[in-house]
């Protein structure tokens, strides 16, 4: 039991350390440590280094993999704990790189850092000629700077409040700008699965930038807000182009994307009732037969925005084994027997498919229909007692396909899609295959039905 805890502890660290950025330095000269209360001025990426500054070393601010807790806030306060170590007074921003929806999720800041005389009285140069070209803002409201960058999750929507008021509904690849007439602190905040929040202190004539996003969450995700500096907040909101849909046109491959493949599985049930010819003992046996899982995936070439043609193959798969079955030899005496039975069924053929996109192009409906070629393939084994017996059912049929699908776009070419479909088929013939002979079994009247519903979950690749 202890050996567990002692895991359960180390575990634990190991978890709460990746939760943080990756630190790196490279230290040329050091002095004596400052104290953890001395403030180290940040000089940013357009600043110039200040007049008689010594050069200590670099330091680096990076990603591990798993860190969430990387604002450029703590990302800024790590280096300058780094820069404290050292007697460093100064950082200085060589590199900036902002989080982005198909790499990190974090900032990641590489610095200088420096030791400057009388940092006191620096001033950065660039920041005097900001501040000489800024034009006031009116000093009867403030401005908040909305905007949510490209990301995962991206049909996942929520309302941002000021406090008890709804300010502006967030979505995927989102800006806006809102002025706020009422001084004083109050709180950001939004909820989906679970709430999240962020102290502001609002004062007018004066302008801020919230970042919005998505964190993992239980079901639905979460959202995540982080008030920016606005140096970071200016760049990452103007970097966010929104089309205009008023007078939206088409430009490269007509606005939409023509190929897609789409690769799912999921559960599959045959719809057939079980035959009273069967025994008793066997009815259960064979129920289980009639549920398995199936591998999918087509491939479709959408010729306008909404009317696809394409490719599909299906294969549904069950097994099921049983001992000590008990059944009647021809001449009415009790046997028992081991059974095994492995099924497999494959379709392929063309396919149609309507697709039906939002405005911003991040959930699709779709409707597809299939005509195809089915091919059955059953291997049954017995044994009872020293013998056992082997043989091989096989047949094929021409069958079709409708379903609905619904897709949920992750990432620019990536979604996640739905997929409920109906499989129509039956077998009037089928082929016996034993060892000693092959005989054609015709089934006239009573067909075998193939009938089955598939549900289906798997990613689509839209090109």
């Amino acid at each position: 039991m202890k050996k567990i805890y002692v895991l359960l502890s180390v575990s634990i660290l190991i978890l709460v350390s990746s939760c943080s950025p990756k630190i790196s330095t490279h230290i040329n000269k050091t002095y004596s440590p400052l104290d953890a209360q001395q403030n180290i001025v940040v000089i940013e990426l357009e600043n110039s280094e200040p007049d008689k500054s010594e050069e200590l070393g670099l330091v680096k601010i990076g990603d591990t993999g798993f860190t969430t807790q990387c604002s450029y806030a703590i990302v800024l306060d790590k280096a300058k704990k780094e820069a404290r170590k050292v007697g460093g007074n100064a950082i200085k921003i060589i590199e900036h790189k902002l989080p982005s929806a198909t790499g990190s999720t974090c900032h990641r800041i590489m610095a200088k850092i420096l030791k400057v005389e009388k940092i006191e009285n620096y001033t950065p140069k660039s920041a005097v000629a900001k501040k000489e070209k800024q034009v006031p803002l009116d000093d009867n409201y403030a401005i908040l700077n909305i905007y949510r960058p490209d990301g995962v999750a991206v049909s996942l929507n929520y309302d941002l409040h000021l406090g008890d008021s709804v300010i502006c509904r967030v979505k995927n690849k989102f800006k806006t700008t809102i002025r706020i007439n009422k001084e004083g602190s109050n709180v950001l905040w939004a909820k989906t699965e679970a709430k999240s929040e962020v102290p502001i202190d609002i004062k007018m004539g004066k302008t801020y930038y919230l970042r919005c996003g998505t964190t993992m969450g239980a079901v639905i995700g979460r959202p995540q807000l982080e008030l920016v500096d606005n140096e970071t907040g200016k760049a990452a909101f103007d970097n966010i182009r929104i089309p205009d849909f008023k007078g939206y046109k088409a430009t490269r491959n007509n606005g939409y994307q023509h190929f897609t493949l789409f690769l799912n599985g999921g559960y599959s049930r045959h719809t057939a009732k079980v035959s009273n010819r069967i025994p008793q003992d066997l009815k259960g046996y064979v129920k289980k037969l009639m549920s398995g899982h199936h591998f999918s995936g087509n491939a479709t070439y959408y010729f306008t925005k909404e009317l696809g043609l394409g490719l599909e193959y299906n294969l549904f798969k069950s097994s099921n084994s049983k001992n000590n079955v008990g059944l009647e030899d021809p001449l009415g005496n009790p046997i028992y027997v081991d059974i095994n039975d492995d099924l497999n069924i494959s379709f392929i053929g063309p396919r149609v498919s309507l697709r039906f996109l939002n405005y911003d192009k991040s959930m699709t409906f779709l409707i597809n229909a299939s005509l195809a070629y089915m091919h059955y393939s059953s291997d049954q084994f017995a044994k009872t007692g020293f013998h056992s017996y082997n043989q091989n059912i096989t047949g094929n049929t021409m069958g079709f396909s409708v379903g609905i699908g619904y897709d949920i776009r992750l990432l620019e070419n990536v979604s996640l899609g739905f997929q409920v479909s109906f499989i129509q088929g039956a077998l009037s013939e089928f082929d016996l295959n034993t060892r000693e002979k092959t005989e054609v079994i015709n089934l006239k009247d009573e067909k075998e039905s193939l009938n089955r519903v598939d549900f289906s979950v798997g990613l689509k690749f839209n090109i």
